[in-house]
């Protein structure tokens, strides 16, 4: 990414106005101002041979926006470890570079950009079910702890309130409150207003959406006819002495 400086006496070139076309930097800040530090859109993290690969995508780190133009890859290691954006900068004559480079190590750092994390011993692929979100477990693309950007804040990413909605939805149960929100997670948490107001709490950590997901859920499954027991029906009998 390539964000060009017009300073009197300069020559004009070519990358400048390609920057300028493919990068409107003041336009893309002031459309998400109002929107938390997190991965705004895209950045989807996949693996293959072995290999984890971070899609295209825009982010918001430390209150600046990012455009990752290009897709980075890191090939994935045994044991505990944790995949990082890093962003650097380079002053030129005629602008500023700036550099997003993936990294990873085996212990947390919380001054870097967290994309995914994981514990391999075998193959490793995604969550599936919104279940397996509720504990550790082993060889899973892991982004409980990354955030998504969203109005007035930041929350889970949108694929894990997806998981969420399917369960609601399917679980037979859901009131009308449960419905409409499973369907907004459907299509995209827009603000960080919903999820509040839906959950009733201020702590909006990832940690306890999902403990409230949690909560939820059980909930909805020992109300569901299926797990109600059925008392047992006692018969009298009439005994006539002749």
């Amino acid at each position: 990414m390539f964000i060009p400086v017009f300073e009197k006496g300069l020559i004009l070139k070519q990358h400048m106005l390609e920057a300028l076309r493919d990068h409107p930097n003041e336009f893309i800040e002031k459309l998400f101002a109002e929107y938390g530090n997190g991965i705004i859109t895209g950045c989807n993290v996949s693996v293959s041979d072995n290999t984890l690969h971070i899609g295209e995508g825009i982010i918001k780190i430390n209150g600046q926006i990012y455009i990752l133009t290009k897709s980075l890859s890191v090939v994935a290691e045994d044991e505990i470890n944790y995949v990082y954006l890093k962003i650097t900068s380079e002053s030129l004559a005629d602008g500023t570079k700036l550099n997003i480079d993936v990294i990873q190590k085996n212990e947390k750092d919380d001054s870097l950009f967290e994309v995914v994390r994981y514990t391999k011993n075998a193959n490793l692929k995604p969550y599936s079910k919104i279940d397996e979100l509720f504990s550790d477990v082993s060889n899973r693309i892991d982004q409980r702890y990354v955030f998504q950007s969203v109005a007035g804040g930041n929350t889970l990413l949108a694929g894990y309130y997806r998981l969420y909605a399917e369960k609601v939805l399917s679980s037979g149960n859901a009131d009308m409150q449960d419905t409409a929100f499973a369907y907004q997670c459907m299509n995209g948490i827009g603000s960080i207003e919903i999820v509040k107001a839906y959950f009733h709490t201020d702590d909006i950590s990832n940690q306890n959406i999902l403990s409230l997901m949690k909560q939820r859920l059980s909930k909805l499954s020992a109300n569901s006819p299926e797990t109600k027991k059925t008392e047992p029906v006692q018969v009298k009998r009439h005994i006539t002495i002749s």
